[in-house]
């Protein structure tokens, strides 16, 4: 009796870790090597070392974009010379100049009338993309 019990014990427990299941974590650990994550994922600003822009006196517009030299091989600014309407800012005038270089600066000067004004500047290095506003100036 004392066999067929425990036998029967056994059993009862076998089916009810069974129908209970059991709920063990499952882990997964890879091990990543820095080196590889580094040439999958490129942060931004790689190419992008400064960017400048100044707008002054009669209209005199600047800017001037420099990539870091070991990796840029191509940059360009686009420069507009916008005015404030009342509903909002419009281009004025506009350049644009293009370098295979790792470094460029523009310089451009107009005449222009009484108003608010700013310089807004897109500078590229490779395929990165910055944009700037100067402070604005009233003539």
């Amino acid at each position: 009796m004392n066999k067929k019990m425990n036998g029967n014990l056994i059993v009862v427990c076998l089916l009810f870790s069974l129908l209970t299941g059991t709920n063990r974590e499952v882990q997964a650990s890879a091990d990543i090597d820095a080196e590889n994550v580094k040439t999958v994922i490129v942060p931004r600003n790689t190419n992008m070392k400064y960017s400048t822009i100044s707008l002054s006196g009669t209209a005199k517009c600047s800017a001037s974009v420099t990539g870091y030299s070991s990796n840029t091989s191509h940059v360009s600014i686009y420069l507009y010379l916008q005015k404030y309407t009342g509903s909002g800012w419009s281009n004025a005038e506009s350049w644009s100049d293009p370098a295979n270089d790792y470094t460029l600066s523009m310089y451009e000067t107009t005449l222009t009338s009484s108003g608010r004004y700013r310089l807004k500047a897109s500078d590229y290095a490779e395929n990165e993309n910055i944009i700037k506003y100067s402070s604005e100036k009233v003539y």
